[in-house]
């Protein structure tokens, strides 16, 4: 975490929770559709499958969200996610779900990753760096990136992306 950028700091408009997802892009993102990128996509796909058992209303949630705005913070990064409530029900969350890693092209220790919950729904994908490395370089929607480890530390057997191309 960076002190100063708590990902909580920021609301969903009052008038906006629980309406549609298009309507909501329509309204507030001016038309312009944003899609996941592979990172962010590996980032749901694998934390659905390491928490899905536990709790089936996250793979819901992954289902009805949508990335609102991105925000590479030079030590990382912020995917601002909302989620079309409507589709999906309310989980009860404590705190952030997750503390893995990811091998990234471009880093020496890769990306820790978490996902941040607000008022019961998914509302963050942060990156960030455990060693304190400058991402601000790096373009996290076309970097080359390894499987995400259930652990925070690299080690020998986590696999590195192939190329280190940006």
């Amino acid at each position: 975490m960076f002190p100063g950028n708590y990902p909580g700091n920021y609301r969903v408009p009052k008038p906006l929770r629980g309406i549609a997802r298009s309507c909501w892009l329509d309204r507030c993102g001016g038309g312009r559709v944003l899609e996941f990128n592979a990172l962010e996509r590996a980032t749901l796909r694998d934390f659905t499958t390491i928490y899905g058992n536990d709790e089936p209303r996250l793979a819901a949630q992954i289902a009805a969200a949508c990335p609102v705005s991105r925000l590479n913070t030079s030590g990382g990064f912020f995917t601002e996610v909302v989620v079309n409530q409507a589709a999906c029900e309310k989980m009860i969350m404590w705190g952030p779900l997750g503390d893995h890693y990811v091998h990234v092209a471009g880093m020496e220790h890769g990306l820790g990753l978490m996902l941040f919950f607000k008022e019961g729904y998914l509302s963050l994908i942060e990156g960030y760096s455990p060693a304190a490395e400058d991402t601000s370089d790096i373009d996290f929607s076309t970097v080359a990136f390894g499987p995400l480890t259930e652990i925070i530390v690299p080690t020998a057997e986590a696999v590195r992306p192939a190329t280190s191309e940006k």
